[in-house]
């Protein structure tokens, strides 16, 4: 057995969704468990546990008591639990988790905390230099972030050490191996359409102003309310209704894998990020990323080798990368052969995790 691990969410997630099952928030304890022999506990006010156990049919879910104020909730629990567990898996850098962290070292010494960051850089520049952040680094046996920025920032400026453990992504289907000629001339991004941080009037504009006949721009998402009236606007433009289409939110995991594996391109245009879990996604099947300058952005395309990067909210250099690009299908297909193979065997959930098994071990929170 390598360690029993608790994963209680912060307080902002104490209901923890469908969709974050399958993000690193659930992932990484789950799968710990499934490729790496760990035993994971989610606790929670709620979860779908027959989503749960259609995933992670071995990982356990314990409801904890409600009496209306979460934190205190979680203190019972972690009171009444912290020895049953090795490990206290906590998720970004939340004032909770240095109480949560207290109480669990103070009923299980022997216990050990892992605290995976998630975080961007807006959010590290406002806390860095916090009492909070220094008391929760500093209870933590192991601590990674997503993002070599970030990574090299903390290194520098903190006196802990970060080990660097990006984003991936974990298949629930099989998928067939990918080959170039399936590729069309798409452009897709994939999110919460029209909320201010995506910037998808920036994405649209900059498309719509662009020369490269012939190419489509794909939406994948739900559309802001707010947004709605914005996108009549653009309507109007004569490209729109032949180049343009919003297809709304893609819930079956695999017609949306059927999407990243026609696009040639990703783009993202937000002006914050915290490692997009897309990147991953675009790029274990072969996508050319243009992305705006946020955090993974220089990860992902490895320093601009798999990809574009961009300012934040600059449309004609995003129109300018894609009048440059889209015509360049040597480049892009260069791109899909580099980018398909390297994602493939180092984006993985799988082997990343791997590494993380091995520094539990190294760190002394597995055995």
């Amino acid at each position: 057995m390598s360690g029993r691990i608790l994963f209680i969410p912060p307080e902002y997630d104490c209901n923890i969704s469908n969709a974050q099952i399958l993000k690193d928030t659930c992932l990484v304890p789950c799968l710990l468990q499934k490729y790496y022999g760990y035993h994971t506990t989610i606790a929670a006010y709620s979860i779908d546990e027959s989503l749960l156990k259609i995933h992670f049919p071995d990982c356990k879910f314990e409801c904890i008591n409600y009496t209306g104020i979460f934190n205190r909730d979680a203190h019972t629990y972690i009171n009444e639990h912290a020895n049953n567990f090795d490990i206290l898996f906590m998720f970004g850098p939340y004032e909770c988790y240095v109480e949560f962290g207290a109480i669990y070292k103070k009923c299980n010494p022997d216990g050990k905390i892992y605290l995976k960051l998630d975080m961007n850089r807006y959010w590290l520049s406002r806390i860095i230099s916090t009492q909070h952040f220094s008391a929760l680094l500093g209870m933590c046996h192991l601590i990674s972030v997503e993002s070599y920025n970030l990574y090299r920032i903390i290194n520098r400026e903190t006196p802990f050490n970060v080990e660097l453990i990006p984003n991936g992504f974990y298949e629930t289907f099989p998928v067939e191996p990918l080959g170039y000629p399936e590729k069309e001339n798409i452009i897709i991004t994939v999110g919460r359409l029209g909320i201010v941080e995506k910037q998808t009037d920036v994405l649209l504009k900059a498309f719509l102003d662009a020369d490269i006949p012939g190419w489509k721009l794909k939406l994948i998402g739900n559309v802001a309310q707010r947004f709605l009236s914005t996108m009549e606007t653009f309507r109007e433009h004569p490209k729109f209704e032949q180049a343009v289409e919003f297809t709304g939110p893609i819930y079956d995991r695999q017609k949306l894998e059927e999407e990243y594996r026609r696009a040639k391109i990703f783009c993202m245009t937000s002006n914050v990020e915290a490692y997009a879990h897309v990147f991953a996604e675009a790029a274990k099947n072969g996508c050319y990323i243009i992305s705006t300058d946020v955090d993974g952005a220089y990860d992902i395309t490895d320093n601009e080798q798999y990809g574009t990067v961009v300012p934040v909210g600059d449309c004609k250099t995003i129109t300018g990368a894609f009048e440059k690009i889209c015509p360049d299908d040597d480049k892009i297909q260069e791109v899909f052969n580099g980018m398909y193979s390297f994602a493939r065997s180092e984006l993985s959930w799988k082997y990343i995790l791997g590494k993380l098994d091995i520094l539990f071990h190294l760190k002394g929170l597995a055995k």
